[in-house]
């Protein structure tokens, strides 16, 4: 899962609607200050490579998505665990 669908669960959980389209209006509204120049180097780094392009990480984002999926691993149950779905 990547950081924006994980914002724009935020987004919906806010009661905000259906998020936007473009990633950094959901960020905005519902993520820490802290990593908001994360998620900006981020948006910058996409306007000017391809999307398929890697870069080096970005600490802070990849913090938030940790806590994001740690906060919500009750939520899913058997994923990335396979034994745990239903086989029906």
């Amino acid at each position: 899962m990547y950081p924006a669908s994980l914002l724009a669960i935020r987004y919906l959980e806010r009661g905000l609607r259906i998020p936007p389209v473009r990633f950094d209006k959901p960020a905005n509204a519902v993520v820490p200050s802290g990593i908001r120049p994360g998620i900006a180097d981020l948006i910058e780094r996409k306007r000017a490579i391809s999307e398929l392009a890697l870069g080096p990480p970005i600490p802070e984002l990849g913090r938030f998505v940790e806590i994001e999926l740690e906060r919500r691993r009750g939520l899913f149950p058997g994923q990335d665990r396979p034994e745990l779905v239903d086989k029906e």
